[in-house]
């Protein structure tokens, strides 16, 4: 395989961005964390034996490659990428998939995007492979059980991530006013101006819940509201005549009502009507609300807003040195995703604490995968495993782009 011919990630750093710099000795940490960690996928058998989706199989080991590759190039890695697309591409061909960006078929399909568009990988089969992709996913979105689930991990929002993400054709714009209509479709007004969403009916029964209780409103962005609005934000950004903006200020009202009166730790909580501090992730209240208004602001170019997002999330992390619930390196519940989520919000308006935030957090996301794996060994995953923890401790400390993580949050694809 050959890579088309790209500069390092350190010279594609936007032209001021000298002072997304880490400090020198958790560059070296992160960098010799990242090694590691891509040595480990080297050594796995190129195989579906994990699952080949984005979460947590082989798409997302294929993803940390390629970047790790355009960093730094060696015939071992370009071998592996070969072996890994080979698996992807034969599994998607034969293997029944849900639709899922992060579970399913969506995630896999953006991997071979990305590769196709960002590092030249088999550029003309990709290419014609995503076209009849769009056209199924487009006739899939026709059909009324596209709506039944709507969160970013699994449902119809993850859908609208993947169409904001494709290259702008027919078919991809066709897809994404389906998408907007579908979401249309299962919004909840309120007699107050608010717009909720459920997400999935039954989701929620094995948490501590009455057990014939109506599924709690989620406010985190993985699996709740945020992550609507936000995925209706990410339409719009590329069809600016989408009609979704009552949608959207509707979403944001309602979401912005549940702010809690009187918080211990966090503003918001994880579901509407649960007293609780949400834990430190983008899949719970604070960050999963930060997040969204932060996304809303920099489109609408409104100062205010993006203000009030960067503004949450310091706060909330800044509160969390006992009440953040982290236990763990991954992106997805883990310090990583909080270092990761901090360096974007650090390169949209340069606050120092957001700085100290993401050192802070990676620091703390290196110590955690070092015991991590001294206790249970490597664990492919990009979502709450090793693999996310690699690409980010090589995109911070190389100050590369965030395009990799566009399936977390659609906005970092712009940084």
């Amino acid at each position: 395989m050959t890579l088309a011919p790209a500069p390092s990630p350190i010279q594609t750093r936007k032209e001021d961005s000298a002072s997304f710099s880490l400090p020198g000795p958790l560059t070296t940490q992160a960098l010799d964390l990242a090694d590691r960690l891509v040595a480990e996928v080297l050594a796995q058998p190129a195989n579906a034996a994990e699952g080949i989706t984005l979460a947590r199989g082989t798409s997302g080991d294929l993803l940390l490659l390629l970047e790790y590759a355009h960093h730094q190039p060696r015939a071992a890695i370009d071998l592996k990428i070969e072996a890994l697309f080979e698996v992807v591409t034969e599994a998607v061909e034969s293997t029944p998939l849900p639709t899922g960006l992060w579970s399913g078929i969506c995630g896999i399909m953006w991997t071979l995007d990305y590769a196709g568009r960002r590092h030249g990988l088999h550029r003309e089969a990709i290419a014609e492979l995503m076209g009849e992709y769009d056209e199924h996913l487009l006739h899939y979105t026709s059909r009324a059980e596209s709506g039944r689930h709507l969160d970013i991990i699994s449902g119809l929002s993850s859908q609208a991530i993947y169409a904001t993400e494709r290259e702008n054709s027919a078919t991809v714009s066709q897809l994404r006013h389906a998408i907007a209509a579908r979401l249309r479709e299962g919004a909840v007004m309120d007699a107050e101006g608010g717009v909720h969403w459920r997400m999935f009916p039954g989701r929620y029964k094995r948490e501590p819940f009455p057990p014939n209780q109506p599924e709690p409103l989620d406010l985190g962005y993985a699996h709740g509201v945020p992550g609507v609005i936000a995925a209706l934000v990410a339409l719009t950004s590329r069809e600016p005549h989408l009609q979704v903006d009552d949608l959207i200020q509707g979403g944001m009202r309602w979401m912005e009502r549940q702010a809690r009166p009187h918080p211990a730790h966090s503003r918001y909580s994880c579901w509407v009507g649960h007293e609780m501090d949400s834990r430190l992730a983008w899949c719970y209240g604070d960050l999963g609300v930060a997040i969204t208004q932060t996304l809303r602001g920099l489109t609408a170019d409104d100062a205010c807003l993006l203000e009030a997002g960067c503004s949450l999330f310091q706060q909330r992390c800044l509160n969390s040195q006992v009440s953040s619930g982290v236990s763990d390196s991954g992106l997805c519940h883990g310090a990583a995703g909080i270092a990761l989520i901090a360096e974007w919000l650090y390169r949209i308006n340069r606050d120092e604490q957001l700085a100290k935030i993401r050192n802070d957090w990676l620091q703390r996301a290196i110590r955690l995968t070092e015991a991590e794996l001294e206790r249970e060994g490597f664990q492919t995953g990009l979502l709450g495993k090793h693999t996310g923890v690699a690409l980010t401790c090589l995109t911070l400390a190389t100050g590369s782009t965030l395009k990799w993580a566009a399936p977390l949050v659609f906005g970092l694809s712009e940084q």
